[in-house]
């Protein structure tokens, strides 16, 4: 039972690390991030936008299709 708990304190350990090396990688003003929830429905939204043809990328793109007057979101 005791190698048990150690093991579960390794693997604790080993996912904190890994949450800081990916919080040090992130900007600064990058706050609030998405949950894992969100950052999947985001996804799927996307996917399906890119499955209809309605994704735009780059700011000349999507200035463009503001000022024919076209709706959509906007993903950072």
């Amino acid at each position: 039972m005791g190698s048990d708990s150690e093991a579960e304190k390794k693997a604790q350990k080993e996912k904190e690390k890994e949450k800081e090396k990916k919080m040090l990688a992130l900007a600064p003003i990058a706050k609030p991030l998405a949950g894992k929830k969100l950052c999947k429905r985001t996804f799927k939204l996307v996917r399906r936008a890119a499955e209809h043809k309605c994704l735009k990328r780059g700011v000349k793109e999507v200035v463009k299709s503001i000022r024919r007057g076209n709706k959509g979101s906007v993903t950072f």
